[in-house]
């Protein structure tokens, strides 16, 4: 099976501000690479009709202002872990809230099936730390 990755983005408004011309020069060539797919879709639509496998999947969708908003992004984590391939990374953008981002650790690692690294990097156009969270099953 080849390496296969897919970003998962509802966010139209990054579509349209965000020019492939602007990405290349951040992205370093990453968007060339002809095993990534981006799909600005439905992601609970995608997630739940696709059979595929990922190596690795990023979730970019909403940056989680409570707790309905952190346990709906939970769920779609909980589905992103049924393409992914053994050893797979998910990884997902939990927003400026650190305190949602820590509920978001708790709700999709609670069985401690899945292990995480939570960085915080300060985005400079938000003016502002965000999250990003960095899930890996665990190999027992």
């Amino acid at each position: 099976m080849a390496f296969s990755s897919i970003l998962v983005s509802t966010s139209s408004i990054a579509q349209k501000t965000i020019t492939y011309e602007e990405m290349k020069t951040i992205s370093k060539g990453a968007f060339e690479n002809p095993n990534l797919t981006i799909f600005y879709t439905d992601a609970m639509e995608f997630l739940t009709t696709t059979q595929k496998v990922y190596h690795s999947i990023v979730v970019d969708l909403l940056d989680p202002k409570d707790s309905n908003e952190t346990q709906w992004l939970s769920a779609i984590c909980h589905l992103a872990f049924t393409h992914l391939a053994y050893g797979g990374t998910l990884s997902v953008n939990a927003g400026g809230d650190y305190k949602r981002a820590c509920e978001l650790v708790g709700l999709v690692s609670k069985n401690g099936m899945y292990e995480y690294r939570m960085i915080d990097r300060f985005v400079p156009s938000f003016q502002e730390s965000w999250y990003l969270i960095r899930f890996r099953r665990r190999i027992q």
